[in-house]
């Protein structure tokens, strides 16, 4: 042997793994590396593509669920501003005497009152107030009932339907219905374009003789059965559609 040392077997392999992943690594590198003008900048607008198409789909989602909104929202009705409970009534029931009903805070008290809290005279008051489409133009109505405030135990109600024009409500149509099961008022309301009118007992209809003697004698408290009417605007008025229908009540349970 000359005096020159010879690597050993265990150093001469890890120099070679050495450099063997020395050698990896950088045609690693070599081959992830863009090149000039290429690969990175085609990544980059590729993905602002598809963040622009994403925006759109969102834009296009916003708009359908804002059209969906627009379609199940209630309709633009001003005349749901209208303060019914602080209003002047024409008075339908002339009987009555007086023109007018004027309330404040939903009522017009009676004239005055007995010692013991009886009215003496007769008040009115607010029902309600329901809205519906019912004359074709596309904008709501209002459909308002009143009712007598008094020391008797009749209970006749009065119904308005009013629509807005040049901003003012405007009187369409006024009624006054019957006591309970003589023409008392079960429902009015908007159906299909159509306003619905229940009057309790047989054969009872706006504008006919609502107490006069239908067959049925359970009396005010008992009704048998209701008469429903329906009526249109046409030509300027609400106009009867059809025959009225008789329902029958099934049960037997007394109704005031």
């Amino acid at each position: 042997m000359n005096g020159e040392l010879q690597p050993s077997g265990s150093s001469t392999g890890a120099w070679l793994r050495a450099a063997l992943l020395l050698i990896a690594t950088l045609h690693a590198l070599s081959c992830s590396a863009p090149p000039p003008g290429g690969g990175a900048g085609k990544a980059a607008s590729t993905n602002a593509g598809a963040t622009a198409e994403n925006a759109n789909a969102d834009g296009a989602n916003s708009e359908l669920l804002n059209g969906r909104s627009g379609e199940n929202a209630s309709p633009d009705s001003p005349i749901r501003k209208v303060d019914f409970e602080n209003f002047s009534y024409p008075l339908p029931d002339k009987s009555k005497g007086g023109t007018r009903i004027k309330l404040r805070n939903g009522e017009q008290p009676p004239p005055s009152f007995s010692e013991h809290g009886i009215p003496r005279g007769i008040g009115y008051g607010f029902g309600d107030v329901t809205y519906g489409e019912i004359t074709g133009d596309q904008s709501e109505e209002a459909i308002v009932t009143l009712h007598e405030i008094h020391s008797g135990t009749g209970i006749p109600n009065y119904v308005y339907i009013y629509t807005l024009r040049d901003n003012r409500p405007t009187l369409l149509w006024s009624f006054a219905t019957g006591d309970r099961a003589e023409g008392g008022l079960q429902k009015v309301a908007a159906e299909n374009g159509e306003l619905v009118v229940e009057l309790r007992g047989r054969n009872k209809i706006i504008g006919t003789n609502l107490y006069a003697d239908d067959g049925h004698t359970g009396g005010n408290c008992c009704h048998d059965a209701f008469t429903r009417t329906r009526y249109r605007w046409q030509h300027g008025k609400f106009r009867q559609q059809g025959t009225p229908e008789v329902v029958f009540i099934t049960d037997t349970v007394p109704r005031s």
